[in-house]
């Protein structure tokens, strides 16, 4: 009888999992072997199957295609590192009542709300040639640098940092927030500065939130389109615009494939790192 209730339990929880299992296997698993069977020359329905390795080997061999990953992961760890720095700030004073925070509250999230296509206009109209912030260090006798398609990306990296710093503000300060005040008192008590509280009592317990925030900023900044392909230099191309480029301009499918799965190699290690990192703490913590 207990075997019975056994497989019956089994049976009912495989019951309850088949719509997440086949909505998960249908919509992410499929899609992604698919992927991978088109850049190898597999893919069903696309005419005579021909197992070739040629699309992977012009991306490790071909200089404009190891340009672009380079520059794809600088403009990603340098949107994560300024946008860490600005967002840690901002989420520390979330902690803390003060005239004007439900206002200050409200515009923090204006850049959620705004379309990065709006995010490109708006970034020409202040930094490109001619534009308003060009004109005011004119007056001055300063030269702004180019931002608009500078080979070192710095444009895209302000742009896209602009619009995904509150993202990383919602996720930090709501671990900010959850710190008792009683472990800041208590550090205050006994002489720590303002800065050491940061540095040694708020960052270190906010510290899964920041690693958190850090990684899905990263990941959102490798695969964004809309930012770097517009605001970017023409050469070297981010990989996201040269995927489209390979499938939708020259109709290279096979090699927009292979572009795509090397794409979702650094951002599956990440998180993968990120999962052991947090079971390996979670086990620290138990002991």
């Amino acid at each position: 009888r207990a075997g019975r209730r056994t497989w019956r339990a089994l049976a009912v929880d495989l019951a309850l999992m088949l719509p997440s299992l086949g909505f998960i296997v249908l919509f992410f698993g499929y899609p992604l072997v698919l992927n991978v069977l088109r850049s190898i020359g597999l893919a069903p329905f696309t005419g005579v199957p021909r197992y070739t390795l040629e699309h992977y080997q012009r991306l490790l061999n071909a200089r404009l295609y190891h340009d672009s990953a380079v520059f794809t992961v600088w403009v990603a760890v340098g949107t994560t590192l300024v946008s860490l720095v600005i967002a840690i700030p901002l989420s520390v004073v979330v902690r803390y009542s003060f005239p004007g925070k439900a206002l200050y509250m409200a515009l923090s999230k204006v850049p959620l709300m705004i379309p990065g296509v709006v995010v490109i206009f708006l970034f020409f109209a202040i930094a490109g040639r001619g534009a308003l912030l060009t004109q005011l260090f004119e007056r001055i006798g300063w030269t702004l640098p180019n931002l608009v398609h500078d080979r070192g990306g710095w444009g895209v990296i302000i742009a896209q940092a602009w619009g995904d710093v509150p993202f990383m503000v919602l996720i930090i300060s709501s671990v900010m927030v959850s710190i008792s005040s009683d472990l800041v008192e208590a550090a205050r008590n006994l002489g720590a500065s303002g800065w050491r509280v940061l540095w040694h009592v708020l960052i270190p317990m906010a510290l899964p939130g920041i690693t958190a925030a850090t990684l899905l900023e990263f990941v959102r900044v490798f695969g964004a389109y809309a930012i770097p392909a517009a605001v970017g230099p023409i050469y070297p191309t981010p990989l996201p615009a040269l995927l489209q480029r390979e499938a939708f301009d020259r109709g290279h499918w096979e090699m927009a494939a292979a572009i795509a799965n090397v794409m979702v190699v650094p951002s599956a290690v990440v998180l993968i790192l990120y999962y052991l990192g947090f079971k390996r703490r979670e086990g620290l913590g138990r002991r």
